[in-house]
């Protein structure tokens, strides 16, 4: 279990954050490889209690919505634009009790943004050497106002954004090496566990491949025991069996909800991680089973 980011007071108050994925203030490499080394697999519990949307002094509900989906889509946003999964192939992360909804849309939003945004797009359509200053001044002098103006466009050049100048090319994509949308099966799809607790509907989301164009994610039942939202520890699995019941995952998901995916976010990093337990043997079958499957 790890923390995500590095949060400090700020001058002006409140807190910084910086994460350990994306722009950190540390080179963490060498700790994603001491994970690779000792054959574990980087879980986050991150919550968003206290950030600024979060700030309700009355009411802990507004508060608790949707934070461990937000911490959790943060630091997983921050794995694959920050490059760690390029860099880390070995290595596998979850993200727990936010759910796997939220990765669905990130996934999406992830392959969308690729697609408008890689750099033949951004050459093709959006480079901002191609404005015409000239009849961008002509407009503004004809549909303007007295703030928007002609003049304004001739006497401060047109800059795509405020900062340091971009390289001739630049492209948002580099760190995780993103050369094609199906490079995001071995960047996201495959390195990423979502842990969802047993109640949780939208977990039949994970498993169908109308929502995810690269195939089924690993949502992975992970339920909280030791919190308020569960009453009775011994109903947590009949609970989560409901989604079978109601048609939201088949007995096959089920498995894969409850076994397969739990065991391979352990055995693909570590294949021993299981020896000397009472799963030892359906540990192995399982490892056996799924290598045969992808060779």
């Amino acid at each position: 279990m790890i923390g995500t980011e590095i949060r400090k007071p700020a001058p002006e108050g409140g807190e910084r954050w910086a994460s350990i994925a994306i722009d950190p203030p540390q080179d963490y490499d060498p700790f994603w490889q001491r994970c690779v080394e000792l054959g574990v697999s980087p879980q986050c519990h991150t919550s968003l209690i206290g950030a600024q949307n979060r700030r309700s002094p009355s009411n802990y509900v507004f508060n608790h919505l949707g934070m461990f989906a937000g911490g959790s889509e943060h630091f997983c946003r921050a794995l694959v634009m920050g490059g760690v999964t390029r860099r880390f192939p070995e290595l596998n992360f979850a993200f727990l009790e936010g759910g796997v909804a939220w990765a669905s849309v990130l996934l999406n939003d992830l392959a969308e943004h690729f697609e408008k945004r890689n750099v033949d797009a951004l050459l093709a359509g959006l480079n901002p050497a191609d404005v015409d200053l000239e009849l961008l001044g002509e407009l503004f002098d004809r549909y303007g106002d007295a703030h928007h103006t002609g003049a304004r466009i001739r006497e401060k050049p047109f800059t795509p954004m405020s900062g340091p100048p971009r390289p001739p090319v630049f492209d948002e994509f580099a760190a995780c090496g993103m050369t094609a949308v199906g490079d995001l099966d071995a960047l996201f799809r495959q390195p990423f566990y979502f842990g969802c607790e047993g109640d949780d509907r939208m977990a039949g989301v994970g498993f169908d491949p109308r929502f995810n164009r690269l195939g089924k994610l690993h949502a992975t039942f992970g339920s909280d025991i030791g919190h308020w939202d569960v009453v009775d520890a011994a109903g947590v699995l009949g609970e989560a069996y409901e989604l079978v019941e109601q048609g939201l995952l088949t007995a096959e998901d089920f498995r894969e909800f409850t076994f397969t995916n739990p065991a391979m976010l352990h055995l693909r990093v570590n294949p021993n991680y299981f020896k000397g337990t009472t799963i030892e043997q359906e540990a192995q079958n399982l490892l056996r089973d799924v290598t045969a499957l992808s060779s």
